[in-house]
């Protein structure tokens, strides 16, 4: 099937801003401008639409309570939401009942990054919510329309800090997320594709996936370092004063310094293909992100391969938003050309 780029609910077209598999159908989280929260739903192999009421969802009944207070900004349909303050002071991140203790185990074990980067403080918890004060500055992403200085001191000041980060070593956490566990969570993805990919782009992601996944097993790894694991432009903040903070800092594993630094290199590879950088800027970025690279002193060929990883799993994860699909399969026609 293929994601509408737009659904009707309520009499109205809201646009689709993300989707994700979800037994048997799509789930959507969708926006419409001038409407405070993003809505969340799912959409059937049939063409079914259902919307959840604004700020609702039954799976996670801490959502109307801190809804009321604010805007949800994110909402992934029975998994979870984010809702920041009217101040915007703060973030709520609402997840399933019993689920919140995770979040806070997560947040405390963040604390050894606290002498590179800023962490969000944990203003309240429990079993259903971890709700975060806000941090100062701008994602590297949204620095796109700064002024040039503005950008490279940005990417010079989190390459400062990450270099600090992929110096914690050895280090053990609670989670591992080592070349095996990459390798499942890309047969993961390819499953999901499966979905809203043809025959013919599901084949060349089949030859992509096996490809990489051979050089994950047979390369040699490096030692664990703290890995955020979704380390990209959005969750990187950096303010002239404050310097460089971090978000969702719940997804924290132990890995190797190139896992972070790959899904990097992709995220600055896709971003020039949307186009919301340009060809300087991404040259910049990526001259840190292989600075940093080189003070560790890092395999080329190892990033190369975490990154390839990387690079598969967007194709998997866009090829579900409308938007830009195209460009999912323009980075899968790439990646089958490497």
């Amino acid at each position: 099937m293929r994601v509408p780029r737009d659904v009707e609910a309520d009499g109205v077209l809201w646009t689709v801003e993300r989707a994700w598999p979800d037994r048997g159908s799509v789930a959507l989280e969708v926006s419409r401008p001038g409407v405070t929260h993003r809505r969340a739903g799912h959409v059937t192999a049939r063409g079914e639409v259902r919307l959840l009421p604004a700020g609702e969802d039954p799976r996670l009944p801490a959502l109307e309570r801190e809804s009321r207070g604010g805007a949800v900004v994110s909402h992934r349909p029975g998994r979870r939401a984010v809702v920041r303050s009217a101040s915007g002071e703060r973030f709520s991140k609402v997840v399933r009942p019993g689920r919140g203790g995770a979040l806070s185990a997560a947040a405390r074990a963040a604390e050894v990054l606290a002498g590179h980067v800023a962490l969000p403080r944990v203003v309240e918890s429990d079993e259903e919510r971890l709700v975060l004060s806000a941090l100062p500055g701008r994602s590297l992403l949204s620095l796109a329309d700064a002024p040039a200085d503005q950008w490279q001191a940005a990417w010079r000041a989190w390459a400062e800090a990450w270099a600090g980060v992929a110096a914690v070593e050895p280090w053990t956490a609670p989670v591992v997320h080592d070349a095996a566990a990459e390798v499942q969570v890309l047969a993961d993805w390819r499953q999901k594709a499966s979905a809203v990919l043809d025959d013919a782009h599901l084949a060349l992601l089949d030859i992509a996936v096996a490809d990489v996944s051979a050089r994950l097993r047979s390369g040699r790894p490096a030692p664990a370092v703290p890995c955020h694991r979704d380390l990209h432009d959005q969750q990187v903040l950096w303010h002239p004063d404050h310097g460089i903070g971090l978000l969702d800092v719940d997804t924290l594993a132990a890995g190797e310094a190139e896992l972070d630094l790959g899904n990097l290199r992709a995220h600055v590879a896709l971003r020039r293909r949307q186009g919301l950088t340009s060809t300087e800027q991404a040259a910049v970025a990526l001259e840190q992100v292989d600075s940093v690279a080189e003070r560790r002193r890092i395999d080329p060929r190892r990033l190369r391969t975490y990154e390839d990883a990387a690079t598969a799993r967007l194709v998997c994860v866009y090829a579900f938003r409308p938007r830009w699909r195209d460009v999912a399969l323009d980075l899968l026609d790439s990646l089958s050309g490497r």
